[in-house]
C-alpha cells in the first residue's frame, strides 16, 4: 500500500464549506481526541453534492488510517472499493505469513 497522501489540496479546493463539512474535517483530520470522544459520523452522513464528493476524496488519500476506513464504511464507498480491497489483502497475506513462520517454529520444536 502507498504511503498516505496529503489531504492539503483537496481540502484547500474547497472556497466555502458548510458547519457539517467543518465538523467532518476536525474530527477526523485534527481532533486529538476523536479516538476516546468518537468521529462524528453523523456530519459526515449529512454531506451531499461535492461536498461528499471531497470527503469521500480527503478518506481515500488518508488511508490506511482507520479513521478513513471507519469514515468510507459510513459513505458506503464505491470509490474506496479498489483501495480497500488491497489494504485488507496485505492484512491477511501478512497474518497468513506470520502464522506460517509460527507453524515452522513450532514444528522445528517437535
Amino acid at each position: 500500500m502507498a504511503a498516505r497522501r496529503c489531504i492539503s489540496p483537496l481540502f484547500a479546493a474547497m472556497p466555502t464549506r458548510s458547519a457539517a463539512f467543518e465538523r467532518f474535517r476536525f474530527s477526523f483530520f485534527e481532533d486529538p481526541d476523536s479516538a476516546r470522544q468518537g468521529l462524528d459520523t453523523p456530519a459526515l452522513t449529512g454531506l451531499a453534492g461535492e461536498e461528499r464528493e471531497r470527503a469521500e476524496a480527503m478518506l481515500i488519500a488518508f488511508l490506511p488510517d482507520s479513521r478513513a476506513i471507519i469514515g468510507l464504511g459510513v459513505l458506503r464507498s464505491a470509490k474506496a472499493e479498489p483501495d480497500l480491497v488491497a489494504l485488507f489483502e496485505a492484512e491477511r497475506l501478512a497474518r497468513q505469513e506470520e502464522a506460517d513462520a509460527e507453524s515452522a517454529a513450532l514444528q522445528r520444536m517437535t
